[in-house]
């Protein structure tokens, strides 16, 4: 499984939530709440996932997609 740095890819975002690309590697959306980011998210036809943005990554598990929640 492909690893991927949330320090880098998330430097510009230090709060809220952000909706990340099929493939990790841009951010699609930013908002200040999850639910901000999934309204912003209803007219993108990508598949996206949802992660809090913040300072630490290293205990980090995940975040489903828009299709399962």
């Amino acid at each position: 499984m492909k690893q991927i740095n949330f320090v880098t890819l998330l430097q510009n975002y230090k709060s809220g939530w952000v909706a990340i690309s099929s493939d990790f590697t841009k951010v699609i959306l930013s908002g200040k709440t999850l639910k901000e980011v999934r309204e912003k998210a209803k007219g993108v036809k990508e598949k996206l996932y949802f992660f809090p943005a913040g300072e630490s990554y290293g205990g980090f598990v995940g975040a489903d997609s828009l299709s399962s929640l």
